[in-house]
C-alpha cells in the first residue's frame, strides 16, 4: 500500500516537472496548452500550471479529477474499436465528488472525444464552452475502472462504460453542429 506522504511527494514532483517543461518550452512544440489550478498537498497550497498534451494517454494520466466514459472496456493497447470520452471535472470546494453527505458542486470544465480503432485513438471532439460542456450528463454511476494504456500499462480512472452515454454524448455532439 502507497503512503500519502508518498503520493503527495510524488506528486509535488511531476508538478515540478510540468512547470519546468512548460518554462522551458518557449514556442510550444509539446502540442499542448497551459491552464492554471492550485491544489493542496499535506495543508500545503501549490499554484502551478498544468500542461494539456492532445494524446489520450497524456490527458488520461494528469493529476486532475477525471471522469471516463466509454463505450468498451480500455485497452488502448489492443487494436479494439471503442470510443472515449473523458470528462475533466472541476469542483467547488467543500464537495466530496458528487457523493451523497457533500456539500458544494461538480461540474465538467473540459470534455474530450476519441475514437480508437487499429491500436490508435483520434480525437475528435474537444470542448471548454460552459454552455456545451453543460448539455452533457455526468455520469454519476462511475466508479474505480481498470484501463491499460497504449504502452501496457494498468491504470486505474474513475469511470463507467455505457454504450448509451456515449450515444446520448453523441447525440448531443450532433445538435451542437
Amino acid at each position: 500500500m502507497v503512503r500519502k506522504e508518498t503520493v503527495a511527494k510524488q506528486g509535488k514532483e511531476a508538478l515540478e516537472r510540468r512547470r519546468y517543461a512548460l518554462g522551458k518550452s518557449s514556442n510550444n512544440k509539446l502540442g499542448c496548452f497551459a491552464i492554471g489550478r492550485s491544489i493542496v498537498t499535506n495543508n500545503v497550497s501549490y499554484n502551478w500550471i498544468t500542461m494539456v498534451p492532445d494524446s489520450i494517454d497524456s490527458i488520461l494520466q494528469l493529476p486532475n479529477r477525471k471522469l471516463v466514459v466509454a463505450e468498451n472496456d480500455v485497452y488502448l493497447d489492443k487494436k479494439t474499436k471503442n470510443e472515449i470520452f473523458i470528462l475533466m471535472v472541476q469542483e467547488s470546494k467543500g464537495s466530496a465528488g458528487g457523493r451523497a453527505g457533500g456539500s458544494g458542486h461538480r461540474h465538467i470544465a473540459r470534455i474530450y472525444g476519441f475514437a480508437c480503432d487499429g491500436g490508435g485513438c483520434r480525437k475528435f471532439f474537444e470542448s471548454s464552452e460552459i454552455d456545451e460542456v453543460e448539455k452533457f450528463e455526468i455520469p454519476y454511476s462511475s466508479v474505480a475502472m481498470d484501463i491499460r494504456l497504449s504502452d501496457g500499462r494498468e491504470y486505474i480512472v474513475q469511470g463507467v462504460v455505457d454504450p448509451g452515454f456515449v450515444a446520448s454524448y453523441h447525440s448531443v455532439i450532433n445538435n451542437l453542429k
